[in-house]
């Protein structure tokens, strides 16, 4: 878990989940290209968490190999750390923050140049998200977009 508080109702049920189940919490964790972590048959690494200054920048971004295929979770993470961390190819990209223009540059998807992109975003959009920029970018680089809006629940099978 990164080493960021909050004072979002969302951070307080969180908090109080981890100590209702009594989960073990690391917040030492270290971003590391070199470090790998393995699940199963999946290993994977994080390439970025606890920026200082950016509650945003403190989502752990992750990438994740299962067999042949490798993803990209970028969590809230803006063009900031786009702009920090050495990125490889991927075939998934979980797009940052709710499909929100803070993220998902240009520059950014020549670098790691995904075949797929999911955007979690809610049916209220109150935000109005994701960014229609964000859509256009996307689709002008051939990335087929999956929503949750729109495709409800999206299993990657």
């Amino acid at each position: 878990m990164p080493n960021k508080e909050n004072d979002t109702q969302t951070y307080e049920r969180l908090l109080n989940a981890i100590e209702r189940n009594n989960v073990n919490v690391d917040k030492n964790l270290k971003a590391s290209k070199e470090t790998q972590y393995a699940i199963g048959n999946a290993n994977w690494k994080v390439l970025s968490v606890d920026a200082k200054n950016n509650l945003n920048d403190s989502s752990i971004v992750i990438e994740l190999n299962y067999e042949n295929t490798k993803y990209l979770f970028m969590g809230d993470a803006t063009t900031r750390v786009e702009e920090m961390v050495e990125w490889n190819e991927v075939d998934v990209l979980k797009v940052a923050h709710h499909g929100s223009n803070s993220s998902t540059s240009q520059l950014f998807l020549e670098k790691i140049k995904p075949k797929y992109a999911i955007i979690s975003v809610g049916r209220d959009n109150s935000h109005n998200l994701p960014d229609i920029d964000i859509i256009e970018r996307l689709k002008n680089n051939n990335i087929k977009i999956y929503r949750t809006d729109e495709n409800n629940t999206i299993q990657l099978v």
